[in-house]
């Protein structure tokens, strides 16, 4: 969770595609990062979610399954 600017809602189905950056980025970065973020959590059956809201920062939570004994 950060208080950041957050991701406009017409980029957010965007932020999990590679090298995707919106346009208001303005740190560095390669926009790999929440790529290999879901390529990971979806390998493992879990479910990653985003939730942000434009001044008020951005929310990424992840979900897996337990393990199978």
């Amino acid at each position: 969770r950060d208080r950041g600017v957050g991701i406009p809602a017409d980029e957010l189905d965007n932020v999990t595609r590679k090298f995707f950056r919106g346009r208001g980025a303005v740190s560095g970065g390669s926009g790999l990062g929440l790529a290999i973020v879901d390529r990971i959590v979806s390998d493992h059956d879990g479910t990653l979610a985003i939730r942000s809201q434009e001044g008020q920062g951005t929310t990424v939570s992840v979900t897996m399954p337990a393990a199978q004994s």
